[in-house]
């Protein structure tokens, strides 16, 4: 979560990257604050008989793909590792509202609070996070590698 004095540096530094960092993030932790509710939706859907058989699979498999440590991003890389597994099983849960019977997504997000739309808007504030943290951690260490190149051609002319 942003703390105080994050935020309050952030907003002091008053810069289109800082403010677009600290939206990213907040709608992230909206996110992350959904969690366990999204534990409950899919727990509802995997054990509400009328669910079909097929999007079961489908949820569990992208559960499977939560708790494996074999995927596209592993889990040892803080951050991005834990994105992906988010992403996946927000997806699978997104895509098993789609595929059930529509009386029964209706029923089940009404009881949680969660319908399409915020999984959409979930889904869409991981992709807003990876892509700051990408394009802004690209740009730093492209500085980083610029300030390293200078210092060195500045020795070597001394």
């Amino acid at each position: 979560m942003i703390d105080d004095a994050e935020t309050q540096m952030l907003a002091e530094d008053g810069t289109a990257d800082a403010r677009e960092r600290q939206e990213a993030l907040s709608a992230f932790w909206d996110t992350v604050r959904r969690l366990p509710t999204y534990v409950r939706l899919i727990a509802a859907l995997m054990s509400d008989p009328r669910v079909p058989h097929r999007v079961r699979v489908m949820v569990a498999a992208g559960g499977a793909y939560v708790v494996s440590p074999v995927d596209l991003i592993p889990g040892v890389i803080p951050v991005a590792g834990q994105l992906d597994d988010v992403y996946v099983a927000l997806m699978a849960t997104r895509q098993a509202m789609r595929m059930v019977p529509a009386h029964v997504a209706e029923e089940i997000t009404w009881r949680y609070g969660i319908d399409e739309s915020t999984i959409d808007g979930d889904l869409a504030a991981i992709r807003r996070l990876v892509r700051v943290g990408v394009t802004q951690g690209a740009a730093w260490i492209l500085g980083q590698v610029n300030r390293l190149g200078t210092a060195v051609a500045r020795r070597r002319s001394s």
